[in-house]
């Protein structure tokens, strides 16, 4: 995983790293991260993480 200031700012702006900077080195990281333990639990479709699908995500509610 990449060092990204676009997570922290993420974070601070209560968004996921793939509302706020889909293509950042971060959110590239988390979906290659992502990709790759669904293909290795083989109960997940291979572009299930994909960040296009995140692109339209709404910020998860913290509280």
């Amino acid at each position: 995983m990449h060092r990204d200031e676009a997570l922290a700012e993420a974070l601070a702006s209560q968004q996921s790293i793939f509302a706020f900077d889909p293509g950042s080195a971060a959110a590239h990281d988390l979906d290659t991260i992502a990709r790759r333990l669904g293909e290795l639990l083989g109960d997940l479709e291979p572009h299930a993480f994909s960040v296009h699908r995140h692109r339209a995500e709404r910020p998860i509610p913290h509280g």
